[in-house]
């Protein structure tokens, strides 16, 4: 399954890594001032979109497995709902709890 979706995604990677050397080379040559340090509140947004975009990578299996007839494609099914209930941990729990910690 995943040796033909390699091809495609290793341009998309190497694209990716090309563009990190031309950004991490102009950090390297200009070094900024960390004053714009947001001290954790984009977290909250980060691990929000990790999961979404682990949930779109898992509906694109899903769909890649449907579509060569695959036996084990709805075997994906129970890793969706898991990682949706994870989301809603996260959202419901986690970030209730982490407003209320003291910031050093």
């Amino acid at each position: 399954v995943y040796m033909s979706l390699a091809p495609v995604s290793s341009l998309v990677l190497a694209l990716g890594f090309a563009l990190q050397l031309v950004v991490y080379t102009n950090q390297f040559v200009f070094v900024y001032d960390p004053s714009n340090d947001t001290g954790g509140k984009m977290w909250p947004k980060f691990s929000g979109y990790v999961v979404v975009c682990m949930i779109i990578s898992q509906i694109t299996i899903l769909g890649y497995l449907g579509l060569k007839r695959g036996v084990m494609a709805p075997l994906i099914v129970p890793l969706i709902v898991a990682t949706i209930l994870f989301w809603r941990f996260l959202s419901l729990q986690h970030f209730r709890v982490a407003e209320t910690l003291p910031m050093p």
